[in-house]
């Protein structure tokens, strides 16, 4: 906490859960900040605080920028990609542009050394004693068919082509969609399905990895479950999807701490790559788990927060240089685009795929490929 900050002498209330009551009680309370998580889950709220004087700020974990925003004073966007995404698809202007801050979530404590060391739980044990010679790889995620997508399930279909002995760990589950198509299908033997997992035990299921594979066809605003996989010391494999927020290519340094692949095949060739080498594992491992500790520790990312908090409450309207935030978006944009273009799959016998695979995963999100079509040339254009 900074140490000039007495959070004692102000009354500050985090809005993320049932909000009848607290809607009832606002006048009661009197709050000298509100501090809201994705305001358009909670329109009502958001209303009824717009005659409050206290400080409002919104933390934006999608790119859900809307009518309801403009309410808040402050905006906190989980990562620099959402937060350039956002600021271009919705055309902000300057006066929300050096209100705006960006702060990633806190990681769970337990992927800090204390809990990396620990024991892993039987239940994770288990199953790697079950497949002792089979390369292990997985996902963390809720049953999301954007993550299970018809993209992910040819990957795994095209990876069994190539490699005849792996298992992929459904961490969270599977949706009901995705366990239809590979009801019948050869890939069943495949995949495991772990089902909901605690947040405790989280750690203990990824540590028995050896290559994390994340993958979604609408890409990531934060990447949460990428960070957890590399303070689990785990190389890591991404797809990247240029067009939406993509901040999973900030955290993933191709040929460093995993690979980037912007293909179907890319994305295959990518796995089988880390497959057969353990020591580049290894040492994308090690990597990874570095740069997890020295730019994600919790610790760091809540001390942010409190200043960011301190200066909101005891400077009168506090605003950022806007020159500053400029040169910011700027930096955050090129960063972006040498990241997309640094990627496992570059060279030109991946083009058709490439450009193939932006269109599937446009088809399957747009519904059908005629929007797919019609939203590919709009963004060309």
């Amino acid at each position: 906490m900074n140490s000039d900050f007495n959070p004692n002498i102000y009354n500050i209330i985090c809005c993320n859960g049932n909000i009848s009551n607290l809607i009832k009680n606002l006048k009661n309370i009197k709050p000298d900040v509100i501090f809201i998580e994705i305001s358009t889950k909670m329109s009502e709220l958001v209303l009824s605080i717009k005659r409050f004087n206290s400080v409002k700020i919104e933390r934006l974990n999608f790119d859900i920028f809307d009518e309801y925003s403009h309410i808040f004073d402050y905006h906190i966007f989980t990562s620099k990609a959402l937060f350039a995404y956002t600021y271009y698809r919705h055309k902000l202007s300057y006066k929300i542009l050096n209100r705006s801050f960006i702060s990633t979530h806190p990681i769970n404590p337990l992927f800090l050394d204390n809990g990396y060391k620990k024991e892993i739980s039987p239940q994770a044990v288990e199953i790697r004693e079950k497949y002792p010679d089979e390369l292990l790889i997985g996902m963390i995620s809720r049953p999301d068919p954007v993550r299970y997508s018809n993209q992910f399930l040819r990957i795994l279909i095209d990876l069994k082509k190539k490699i005849k002995s792996f298992k992929f760990l459904a961490i969270g589950g599977l949706p009901q969609s995705f366990k239809l198509r590979i009801k019948n299908s050869k890939l069943l033997d495949n995949i495991v399905d772990i089902g909901p997992v605690s947040n405790e035990k989280i750690p203990d299921y990824l540590r028995i990895l050896d290559i994390y594979t994340n993958h979604s066809i609408v890409g990531e605003s934060f990447g949460r479950n990428i960070i957890e996989a590399m303070f689990c010391g785990i190389p890591v494999i991404v797809n990247s999807t240029p067009w939406t927020t993509n901040a999973q290519v900030f955290l993933v340094d191709n040929k460093v701490t995993g690979y980037v692949a912007r293909s179907e095949r890319g994305y295959v060739n990518a796995i089988v790559d880390l497959a057969i080498n353990s020591d580049l594992r290894k040492l994308f491992g090690i990597n990874s788990r570095k740069k997890a500790i020295n730019e994600f520790d919790p610790r760091k990312i809540v001390q942010q927060f409190e200043d960011f908090l301190f200066r909101v409450v005891t400077e009168n309207k506090f605003e950022f240089d806007i020159r500053e935030k400029l040169s910011e978006l700027n930096e955050i944009l090129y960063e972006k685009r040498k990241r997309e273009n640094n990627v496992f799959d570059r060279s030109l016998s991946y083009s058709f795929n490439y450009w193939k695979t932006y269109l599937e995963a446009r088809k399957e999100i747009a519904g059908g490929y005629i929007k797919a079509l019609k939203a590919l040339m709009k963004k060309l254009l």
